[in-house]
């Protein structure tokens, strides 16, 4: 079963991303995402953080104690690591991350850089965009001329296959530091295969189906 998370920082408008929650999922609200999910009728499996930007602690009085995990302000992980490794140690997948966008600096780079360590989320998806990793092959759809950004992830030499690219990513040694920004696709179709190495793609929200 899929593993959502839903954190605080500025989210998608539901309509974006309700096509998720309709199948099959565990749920975490993390911190003010709680807010987001009693907004939408989402009933969430889980609740937990530190519990300092939600409107109102009287939302907590609605759900059974024993799916409230409870943390310090001052703590080692924050409130998004500690759903993501919820997700994780119940063996959820894919794991998919809504929110975090806007806001701090350092929590948008916090979120992002949970894609470099060795159990990344699958999914990210901010106010606007989706991020993917891709660490096999990844078949995909869009829009003729949609604008798709890619990074390198890790320390290994990363390489890769694509088609129905504007610029192909065949023959690309690329390491961490490198990034094929603003690429675009050359129609509603593209693929890519990876050789070697982890992938962040980043793209426009899709609407779904």
């Amino acid at each position: 079963m899929q593993g959502i998370l839903i954190t605080g920082g500025q989210r998608p408008d539901f309509s974006r991303i309700k096509y998720l929650l309709e199948k099959p999922s565990y749920v975490i609200a993390a911190d003010s995402g709680l807010d987001y999910c009693l907004d939408h009728s989402v009933k969430p499996d889980y609740i937990l953080g530190d519990m300092d930007s939600i409107s109102s602690k009287e939302l907590l009085r609605g759900f059974n104690p024993e799916i409230i995990e409870k943390h310090y302000e001052d703590k080692d992980f924050t409130d998004t690591e500690l759903g993501l490794m919820h997700l994780q140690s119940k063996g959820h997948s894919p794991v998919i991350i809504i929110g975090g966008g806007g806001g701090r600096l350092d929590h948008l780079l916090a979120i992002s850089n949970l894609f470099e360590r060795q159990n990344p989320p699958d999914l990210w998806i901010t106010q606007e965009e989706e991020v993917h990793y891709i660490h096999k092959a990844y078949n995909g759809h869009g829009q003729d001329n949609e604008l798709i950004s890619f990074f390198p992830l890790g320390s290994q030499t990363v390489r890769m296959t694509s088609s129905g690219l504007k610029w192909p990513l065949d023959n690309l040694h690329w390491k961490r530091g490198d990034a094929g920004i603003s690429n675009r696709l050359t129609g509603k179709e593209f693929s890519i295969a990876m050789t070697s190495g982890h992938l962040m793609m980043i793209r426009e929200i899709q609407k779904p189906g």
